[in-house]
């Protein structure tokens, strides 16, 4: 039996106050006891969660806080060092995780037989099949329809002489049924298991008897003398309309929900500090105004790393909250799909300076008006999922004003096969620039354009692979069937007042609305044997009222 020991934790609560600062310290994991409290009753539950129907990830009712987990501290960890995800501790699973740092396939089983809720998984003996019968509060999580939509749901029954797995409901409403098979070329039908202690039998697994509150584990490979943790706070730090508050070099870890709740606040700022090893988001930050992280590593949170929401959207406020000069990765631990490492959404948010990395879907997921995402890196994004983009921003014509500058896009590939798009403008989605930025060998497309108007690929370098694509999914003249995206209009006054600084949109309905119009796609340089955009077909586009020219190619790049 191994002995483990939890952490105890400072909580801080912020509320109407102002100037306060806190210092570099360490939160939480240099307080380390036996707790003789934790028991049964406060160990949490596994639930059925999961992707967000493409929705934003900011309203914290959405999301559940985590069970109790447990994480592991290299002893030489120090409170300004990054979160190590090879040390990262995961419940007992089948199959077992190849390797954190680089995610396979085979992490995952395909699903050889399905009868609406009860399914065959292959690979599986008969001998794990009669431990699991034996088991109870055994999970599956699932790419169930498509590789963009995950979930997880609770096994009712095992039948082993039939090789089955009875499922339960999952919190989902939408895009996880009907679950399919996996099958060669099309998507879903992905899953794992997991909370079986009889799987117990890979270096970095655990196993939490809730019963008993106990807990047994297989300590990771090549980490001796750390020390281990196991989550109860809700959250470690909830700011409420306070005013010039400065966190400096603090690190902020093991949550079950969400990390750092910042709510109403004016000039909240995280500086030099590390927040990871949370439940849920790493940071959370609605409403108020010019609050925000700098110089600091988010990672190994469950789902969202930083979500910035604020802003009056109906008269184009901003709210100015900021993520600069940061690390964000290896996120998404449990939501994997539309749980981004940064979130925007309102008016007016910034992410400048940030490298953004290792996430098994979208690196930057936009909502809103007047977002600038710029000086930054996006690479290997997108690493488990299909039909997705490292940035990503879908369905809506009043999205406008948003800017991606000076950021390159590189290593963006998938396990399933069909490499990511470095910017996913999806479903009509309109008015996002893209200017000066690097494309470097993306083996996607460097664009997914779906239908869009008004956007804006410009003076951009573009390195290898020049894949583009350009639809007119709305549907053109009489067979423009503008649905959402239409219904999103009565939302905001786009006639008038301020929204009047948007081009080309207060006549939108008048104005063939469903015709890719007013897109440019110019003045861009191509090399290192980038020759012309594929996929694109320039009288086609320029029969939709888009322009595409004065692109040149270049045997190397300046």
């Amino acid at each position: 039996m191994f002995y483990f020991f939890l952490s105890i934790f400072f909580f801080f609560f912020f509320k109407q106050k102002t100037a306060y600062e806190m210092l570099r310290s360490l939160v939480g994991s240099e307080m380390c006891i036996r707790d003789s409290n934790m028991s049964q009753n406060n160990l949490g539950e596994l639930k059925g969660r999961g992707y967000s129907g493409g929705s934003a990830c900011i309203e914290l009712n959405n999301f559940e806080p985590s069970a109790a987990e447990l994480f592991y501290r290299p002893a030489a960890a120090t409170a300004a060092s990054t979160s190590d995800p090879a040390a990262r501790m995961r419940l007992a699973r089948w199959p077992n995780v190849g390797s954190v740092m680089a995610p396979s396939s085979g992490d995952w089983a395909g699903l050889v037989g399905v009868w609406n809720q009860t399914v065959k998984v292959g690979g599986v003996v008969t001998g794990q099949l009669e431990a699991w019968a034996k088991e109870r509060d055994g999970w599956m999580h699932g790419l169930w329809t498509w590789n963009w939509a995950d979930s997880h749901r609770p096994v009712l029954a095992v039948n082993p002489s039939l090789q089955t797995v009875d499922l339960g409901e999952d919190d989902i409403n939408r895009d996880v049924s009907p679950i399919k098979p996996a099958s060669s070329g099309s998507q879903g039908g992905h899953v794992y298991v997991y909370n079986y202690r009889s799987e117990l039998d890979s270096p970095g697994e655990y196993f939490i008897n809730r019963e008993k509150a106990t807990l047994e584990l297989m300590p990771p490979a090549n980490l001796t003398n750390g020390t281990y943790h196991v989550s109860r706070l809700q959250s470690v730090i909830v700011a409420t309309g306070a005013h010039n508050v400065t966190f400096h070099g603090v690190e902020i870890r093991y949550a079950r929900g969400v990390g750092v709740v910042v709510e109403g606040c004016n000039g909240f700022v995280l500086d030099g500090c590390t927040i990871a090893d949370h439940g849920m988001m790493g940071l959370n930050i609605s409403g108020g105004s010019q609050s925000g992280i700098m110089n600091s590593d988010v990672s190994e949170n469950g789902d969202t790393g930083v979500a910035l929401f604020g802003g009056d959207r109906v008269n184009l406020v901003p709210s100015r909250h900021f993520a600069a000069n940061c690390t964000l990765h290896h996120n998404s631990r449990w939501i994997m799909n539309y749980a981004p490492s940064v979130f925007m959404g309102g008016v007016g948010q910034t992410v400048d300076g940030c490298e953004i990395y290792a996430g098994p879907q979208i690196g930057v997921f936009m909502q809103g008006n007047d977002h600038t995402l710029s000086h930054s890196q996006l690479h290997h994004l997108g690493q488990q999922c299909s039909d997705c983009g490292a940035f990503y921003a879908g369905r809506e014509w009043t999205y406008r004003g948003n800017l991606i500058s000076n950021t390159i896009f590189s290593s963006l590939d998938s396990i399933w096969g069909s490499p990511p798009s470095a910017v996913y403008l999806d479903d009509q989605l309109s008015s996002v620039a893209v200017d000066r930025c690097t494309f470097d060998h993306v083996a996607g497309f460097l664009m997914e354009l779906g239908g869009g108007r008004n956007n804006r690929f410009t003076r951009n370098q573009v390195l290898g692979n020049a894949s583009m694509h350009f639809d007119a999914r709305g549907g053109l003249g009489s067979k423009c069937v503008p649905g959402i995206v239409s219904n999103f209009l009565s939302r905001v006054p786009y006639q008038s007042g301020a929204w009047l600084k948007y081009p080309d949109l207060s006549n939108i309905l008048d104005d063939d609305p469903c015709t890719p119009k007013y897109n440019v796609i110019s003045d861009n340089v191509l090399c290192q044997g980038a020759s012309e955009f594929s996929g694109l077909d320039r009288s086609q586009i320029e029969s939709w009222g888009s322009t595409m020219e004065n692109n040149t190619a270049h045997a190397t790049c300046s």
